[in-house]
């Protein structure tokens, strides 16, 4: 999280970069498809909260990472954090919610 004051007189805003975030499904039984959903819907509910606040503005979130390094390494946390497999680009459940996030914050940035 990178977070920086600009004050302007009578003004102080911060703005917020959430740098990289995500959750690996490498232990299908512990930590897997369904949590890494759940995992960003509250991302989704923090990042709102974040951008509700009038002295705060959420400038970039970087979603880590696309595509599993590889889907077949069990043991390596670190091949399973993107959000398609990696032999066969097929979404993961969480694709949906982090292609909605972004989706809503694209309108929110438009005003919408």
């Amino acid at each position: 999280l990178f977070a920086d004051c600009r004050s302007t007189p009578g003004v102080r805003k911060w703005t917020f970069a959430i740098m990289e975030t995500g959750y690996s499904t490498n232990v299908p039984w512990f930590r897997g498809d369904q949590e890494q959903v759940a995992y960003y819907r509250s991302f989704e509910r923090i990042i709102s909260s974040l951008d509700r606040e009038a002295d705060s503005a959420l400038s970039l979130i970087g979603l880590y990472e696309l595509c599993d390094r590889d889907s077949n390494a069990l043991l390596d946390p670190e091949s399973h954090f993107g959000l398609l497999q990696s032999v066969s680009l097929a979404r993961k459940p969480a694709f949906v919610e982090a292609q909605r996030i972004s989706q809503s914050l694209d309108v929110h940035s438009r005003g919408g």
